[in-house]
């Protein structure tokens, strides 16, 4: 088939370009044509996939988008959604001349909303519909019971963040008295935090979905009266909040601080559970790559008095895994029994009960120590975190074992002779696989990786029985991007058998002892 030119090409594009745009015209939903059709177009507008709010310009007056424009958060428009969206159920409508105003059923009360014609198309007049409520909250007079006060503070919030951000300048006349309404609602104490722009605690109001996402409205669910002060369990959007109230001059007062205090406990204990878990994470790296070292020092671990620098030769330690989430200004946050200090891992009696690292505020590097190193008050919860010889890690809220002292053994060999497996760097590499005569054995793993682990005593045990015959050697991919990327090793454990610097095999995971003496026992020459 003979190949389009460029020509070709370019009113074929166009083409499908027109015939999708006349397509999209014929099924393009028309202007609506009365005042209930607007109202049902509004109220089905999809808020969440329209933030910049086009699909509603069309259906307000110029003064109303003008309106909108002067508030950047959208404050005002989330209020007037809060009012009028969504599902607006149209009852009765009023046309005198060229304005309307159509009362709809917006659950669980009604609204008037005002319409006016503009161009021959009516279009939803704003600040007029924010009139007529303002009005309507007027003739009811001051709320008498608590109930009243959390239901019409439900409504009004979203006006809060307008006090919080100065948007002042420019505030239609209805806004205003709104404000003023929310004002007469508040406690004197909650008009001054709402001054104090610094209080952290305003952050709060966010996590109750006002001004972003309505509705807000409150449902009082359950009252608590205790003389001077009132307890409501009122149902809003999607949760259950508790509103705070307390009596001032003989009228029902919303006490905004003890309300977000009432509000910040569950956000407190949320962040606390993330840091505990952002800090177990760390516990069982640190303790992954504490046993990786093991398995890479014939099952010994590391001296105490310089385990992170040990660690650090792996690539494993990074600053912000020594860093604890519940204890930020400390550089270590973490300590390592000392205890286990150079102990070799098959002499530990139940592994699954002995700690090896854990929270601790000794807050230096290469911390270590026994139980009187843990961190005190404890961390999390009235609780740390700690990882096992195991490796497992677990919160306690009880110090563990920590088992007692042992005295250091060295390493199969001798702490003076060449390792049984040779640790490679991107510079060793060339001079050590590549240049090297006979068989070369590479395991070729990541900092972390709990295959990796479960490979390392393997690999160690047949290093020892195979050294006379094969060069064993091991290379930190993390430390090693440029071998990584020559030899495409994408997933780890990968181990190659290299015969007078040439490929010859790799195996990608973990094999047992057997397969990898079988394996290398087809390359060794008889």
């Amino acid at each position: 088939m003979k190949a389009l030119t460029k020509t070709g090409v370019v009113l074929v594009c166009i083409t499908v370009v027109l015939a999708a745009v006349g397509a999209w015209a014929q099924e393009a939903e028309p202007p609506p044509a009365t005042p209930e059709e607007v109202l049902r177009q509004f109220s089905e507008t999809d808020l969440n996939w329209d933030p910049k709010l086009e699909g509603l310009l069309p259906l307000l007056t110029e003064e109303s988008v003008e309106a909108l424009g002067k508030f950047e958060r959208g404050v005002l428009f989330s209020f007037v959604a809060m009012v009028l969206w969504p599902q607006l159920q149209p009852l009765e409508t009023e046309i005198a001349g060229e304005r309307c105003t159509v009362t709809a059923v917006r659950a669980p009360r009604a609204v008037q909303v005002k319409l006016v014609k503009e161009n021959d198309q009516w279009k939803i007049d704003l600040l007029g519909t924010l009139g007529g409520f303002e009005e309507s909250l007027g003739q009811r007079g001051d709320p008498e019971t608590p109930e009243d006060v959390v239901k019409l503070f439900g409504v009004l919030t979203p006006l809060i963040f307008m006090m919080m951000f100065d948007e002042a300048e420019g505030l239609p006349e209805s806004i205003r008295l709104l404000q003023a309404a929310l004002k007469v609602l508040l406690s004197a104490d909650s008009g001054q935090l709402l001054e104090n722009k610094q209080d952290q605690r305003l952050v709060l109001l966010a996590g109750w979905e006002i001004g972003f996402s309505p509705p807000f409205e409150l449902w009082p669910q359950e009252v608590r009266i205790e003389e001077e002060t009132a307890t409501i369990s009122a149902l809003s959007y999607r949760t259950v909040q508790r509103i705070k109230l307390v009596k001032e001059h003989g009228g029902w007062k919303i006490d905004l601080a003890a309300t977000l205090d009432e509000l910040r406990l569950p956000v407190l204990l949320k962040r606390e559970a993330e840091r505990r878990n952002d800090c177990l994470s760390n516990v069982k790296n640190l303790n992954t790559a504490l046993l990786i070292y093991a398995a890479e020092h014939d099952q010994h671990l590391p001296p105490a008095d310089r385990w992170m620098d040990e660690l650090a030769r792996y690539g494993a330690v990074m600053a912000d895994l020594l860093r604890c989430p519940g204890a930020p200004d400390l550089e270590y946050g973490y300590a390592f029994n000392a205890n286990l200090s150079g102990v070799n891992l098959d002499d530990i009696d139940n592994p699954a009960e002995i700690v090896l690292i854990f929270d601790s505020n000794l807050g230096t590097r290469n911390a270590a120590g026994g139980p009187e190193a843990v961190a005190d008050p404890p961390r999390h919860n009235d609780g740390n975190n700690y990882g096992f010889a195991d490796g497992h890690s677990e919160w306690s809220a009880e110090i563990p074992n920590f088992g007692a002292a042992r005295e250091a053994t060295a390493p199969a060999g001798g702490r003076g002779q060449a390792p049984v497996v040779l640790e490679l760097s991107s510079a060793s590499f060339a001079q050590e696989v590549l240049e090297a005569d006979g068989l070369v054995l590479l395991d070729a793993w990541g900092s972390l990786c709990e295959p990796c682990i479960e490979l390392k005593p393997i690999f160690h045990e047949v290093a020892t029985e195979y050294a006379d015959r094969v060069k064993f050697c091991s290379l930190n991919l993390g430390l090693a991007e440029d071998i990584a990327e020559k030899y495409n090793l994408r997933w780890v454990p990968t181990l190659i058998i290299f015969a007078d610097g040439e490929e010859l095999d790799r195996r990608v995971g973990v094999m047992d002892k057997a397969e990898l003496k079988a394996w290398l026992d087809k390359y060794l020459r008889p």
